[in-house]
């Protein structure tokens, strides 16, 4: 682009910045003005002219959402990806915490729903799996994030108290100990009264109950069938499927 200094009236270079389209830049000056004014003018423009157009600094970035606001969606059986410097804050669903052994043997360790904080872990040498339950909405938060919250305190004790009570089921000598203790648990944050005890709100398999356990499925489904017969455990239909009810 072309730039061209005007020495004449307003109507004229509008008429001739017309002509001339997009082509040129033109710079007006008064020919009204006294001699050695109108110099300094011409000579300022002309100045600039020869310096370049002043470049503007480029925009900044534009700054990433902040991690309070990353919200993910994850189908049922799918792996939830976290970073260790981050914390999980489940908002919708259930989401299971598992520990895999070099045989392939998995562990579950816990089963939690919305408000519950599960923090990252190391992508190498660490054996714990984070797995949507069901489908769930997570959001995530950097330690920093984390920390300003108000209620960060009460949730980590909560998360705290939770690893105890599920570590001291698994310790158990008597495997029905440990199957008992473990649903027990399981009532805590999914039960829900109901006319036989407390009803788990959520999907629990054989398989499941037997890897929170250290047992077999198959002995697993022998206790449960000798707990439904003393009437200590029973089994609720309900729309989303079969549920466990627990006696107080």
């Amino acid at each position: 682009m072309h730039h061209l200094v005007f020495l004449g009236p307003k109507e004229r270079a509008t008429d001739l910045a017309g002509l001339l389209g997009g082509e040129c830049c033109i710079t007006l000056v008064s020919d009204d003005l006294p001699p050695d004014q109108m110099e300094r003018t011409v000579r300022s423009v002309l100045s600039s002219m020869a310096a370049g157009p002043a470049v503007a600094p480029a925009p900044p970035p534009p700054a990433p959402a902040p991690a309070a606001h990353r919200r993910h969606r994850y189908r049922q059986g799918q792996l939830i990806s976290l970073p260790d410097d981050a914390v999980l804050e489940v908002k919708e669903g259930v989401v299971a915490l598992t520990a895999l052994h070099a045989d392939g043997a998995e562990v579950l360790l816990g089963l939690f729903g919305p408000g519950r904080l599960l923090p990252g872990h190391p992508a190498h040498g660490c054996a714990l799996e984070l797995t949507a339950h069901t489908e769930v909405e997570v959001r995530t938060h950097t330690w920093v994030e984390a920390i300003r919250q108000p209620e960060l305190a009460e949730r980590l004790r909560y998360r705290l108290r939770q690893m105890e009570a599920w570590a001291s089921m698994q310790a158990r000598p008597h495997m029905e100990q440990r199957v008992l203790g473990i649903l027990h648990l399981l009532a805590e944050p999914f039960g829900r009264p109901h006319p036989r005890g407390l009803l788990l709100d959520v999907r629990l398999t054989h398989a499941q109950i037997a890897s929170a356990v250290g047992g077999t499925r198959a002995t697993v489904t022998r206790l449960l069938s000798q707990l439904r017969r003393r009437g200590v455990l029973s089994v609720v239909r309900t729309p989303g499927g079969e549920r466990f009810c627990v006696r107080h």
